[in-house]
C-alpha cells in the first residue's frame, strides 16, 4: 500500500486541476447546463431571461469555487450568495419553484464531481493521491453546494425585509403627511 500524499502534493493535483478545468471550462459550463437544466419545467425552460440568470449562477458557482480551491484547497470554500443567485432565488420563489431549484442545484453539483472525477484521472496518476484528491474534492464540493442555498436564502431573506420595512416607512409617512403633518428633508427623500 503507497503513502497518502502530503499535503504540498494534494494542494499541487488540486492546483493542475484547477488549469485543466480553466483549460476546459467551456465543456465543464456546458456539462453542468446540461445537468441543471434537464429536469427543469417549462416555465423555466421557456423563458429565456431566467435561463440566462441560471447558466450565469451556475458559471459563478464552479468559478468562485475553483479559484478558492485554486487559492487553498484546504480552506473551506466561502458560500457564494452573489446578486445573480439572489435574483434567481427570489425569481423561482416567486414563481412557486422552489424544490425545483433544490433539484437543479444537486443535478449540477452532480455534473461538478463527475467531471473533476475525471480531470482528477487525468492529471493524477498515483492512486493514493487520486484517492486523496477524489475525496477531498468531492468534500470541498459538498460544503460548498450545502453552505451556498442557504446563505443565499438569508441574503434574500435580508433583501425581503429590508423592502418590507421601507415599504412600513412609506405607508407611515404617508399616513403622517394625511393627517396634516409635515416631512422633513429625509422623509421626503424616502417618498421619492
Amino acid at each position: 500500500m503507497s503513502r497518502p500524499p502530503s499535503e504540498e502534493q494534494l494542494a499541487q493535483a488540486f492546483r493542475r486541476a484547477v488549469e485543466r478545468a480553466w483549460e476546459t471550462k467551456e465543456d465543464l459550463f456546458a456539462a453542468v447546463d446540461h445537468a441543471v437544466l434537464r429536469g427543469q419545467s417549462s416555465p423555466v425552460t421557456d423563458d429565456p431571461v431566467l435561463l440566462a440568470a441560471i447558466r450565469r449562477t451556475a458559471r459563478s458557482n464552479i468559478t468562485a469555487w475553483l479559484q478558492s480551491v485554486d487559492q487553498n484547497p484546504f480552506d473551506p470554500v466561502p458560500a457564494n450568495d452573489g446578486l445573480d443567485a439572489v435574483a434567481v432565488a427570489a425569481e423561482f420563489k416567486r414563481r412557486g419553484l422552489e424544490d425545483e431549484s433544490i433539484v437543479a442545484f444537486r443535478d449540477g453539483q452532480a455534473a461538478a464531481i463527475e467531471w473533476w472525477v475525471q480531470v482528477g484521472s487525468e492529471v493524477i496518476s498515483d492512486p493514493s493521491e487520486v484517492s486523496a484528491f477524489l475525496t477531498h474534492g468531492a468534500r470541498s464540493i459538498f460544503a460548498f453546494i450545502d453552505a451556498t442555498p442557504g446563505a443565499t436564502q438569508d441574503r434574500l431573506e435580508r433583501r425581503q425585509s429590508r423592502i418590507v420595512d421601507q415599504a412600513a416607512r412609506r405607508r407611515d409617512l404617508v399616513l403622517e403627511l394625511l393627517k396634516g403633518g409635515t416631512l422633513d428633508v429625509e422623509a421626503q427623500r424616502t417618498l421619492g
